[in-house]
């Protein structure tokens, strides 16, 4: 798939049509009849066992004879609840249904007494991710309301693996608008945004490109430093899993 012609105008049209596909095929999904069952399996969903949970779904839909759809995606940013799902069961009545730390066994019951009965087992409830008056919603909690996320604003919302759901969601926008501006433009907006290094010094970006700008050559080496020099921080982790089309377009556009 091409995402960067030569031409701007061509950049901005090929980017409408690949939305526009996109967003086709994201409505189409939404629009199948069925429970959705979204699993995060990021690396540490995995280590808590979300693809044994997974697994066990996908037994379970069979064994029981339920149509539902299980959709993956990155980490949702909260660790410590994994293996995390999120259930929407429209049919049942109640809003998306927020689950930590949903073992194979809660999985196989889930879909017997959740799919089937409409009983959402209120005991292994998190919260409900939509605002409603029947289930307390999870931003209400200090652990999800305090943050405000930028840099991981779609993790945990797309398929990593999908380059659809990112450009469904708004991806690639940003590279096309650098494609219309010259480099310094670009070095001079990164930096008034105060836009810093993602490591514990905080580098500011704006001055780091900068200082690769004035760099003597022709050819100029892009790095994508992966180091979780951080112990237990995992930020480079999350973000390359979760959503590496933004880590791709950032690299991009650092290469204008």
């Amino acid at each position: 798939m091409t995402i960067m012609p030569n031409n701007n105008d061509q950049a901005i049209e090929h980017l409408k049509s690949l939305r526009e596909a996109a967003e086709a095929n994201h409505w189409a999904e939404k629009s199948v009849s069925g429970p959705t069952i979204q699993i995060g399996l990021a690396s540490c969903g995995i280590a808590a066992g979300a693809l044994e949970t997974k697994k066990a779904f996908e037994d379970a839909l069979l064994e029981y004879g339920v149509d539902a759809t299980i959709r993956t995606v990155g980490c949702v940013g909260h660790c410590y609840a994994e293996p995390v799902v999120i259930i929407d069961h429209p049919e049942s009545g109640f809003p998306p249904i927020f689950y930590p730390e949903v073992t194979p066994g809660k999985a196989r019951m889930l879909v017997n007494q959740f799919l089937l009965k409409h009983d959402p087992r209120f005991e292994h409830i998190l919260g409900a991710t939509e605002a409603n008056e029947m289930i307390p919603s999870i931003w209400d909690f200090a652990r999800f309301s305090d943050e405000t996320r930028i840099v991981t604003e779609k993790c945990g919302h797309i398929d990593p693996e999908e380059i659809d759901d990112y450009i469904a969601s708004g991806g690639y926008e940003a590279l096309v608008t650098a494609l219309g501006m010259n480099a310094e433009d670009i070095i001079q907006q990164i930096t008034s945004s105060g836009l810093r290094g993602r490591g514990g010094a905080g580098f500011p970006t704006g001055r780091k490109w900068r200082l690769a700008q004035m760099a003597p050559g022709d050819q100029k080496v892009v790095i994508a430093n992966a180091d979780e020099g951080d112990p237990g921080a995992y930020m480079d982790r999350t973000i390359i899993e979760s959503n590496p089309h933004q880590l791709l377009e950032g690299l991009s556009i650092c290469e204008i």
